[in-house]
């Protein structure tokens, strides 16, 4: 079985249980203050996830989920929850997750 390099990103929290203090919000210039831990995006293009992983971020679960699936990004969201971690995904993710992240 052979490989194909699918390029990722990720945008968050180092460390699970902490905020995401490496993000500023765009809009207040303090480090991003809700229940994202981390977003991490395939795409083609290098740079695309890495920029679409961090926009993502700062709008937050909700808002970023939804423009993330209204825009078909492979993209998946882990929030803090009362019992542990949440995981979300939009379904070009997972289905990305299920061929083995080969976009080709």
């Amino acid at each position: 079985m052979g490989l194909n390099p699918t390029p990722v990103s990720t945008s968050g929290s180092p460390q699970v249980s902490r905020p995401a203090m490496g993000v500023l919000d765009p809009r207040t210039g303090q480090p991003l203050r809700h229940c994202l831990e981390s977003v991490s995006v395939v795409h083609e293009q290098c740079m695309m996830a890495d920029g679409l992983a961090t926009a993502l971020l700062c709008m937050g679960a909700e808002k970023g989920l939804a423009y993330a699936r209204r825009n078909s990004i492979a993209a998946v969201f882990i929030a803090r929850a009362e019992r542990g971690l949440a995981v979300e995904m939009t379904d070009k993710f997972r289905d990305l997750a299920e061929s083995g992240l080969s976009q080709g």
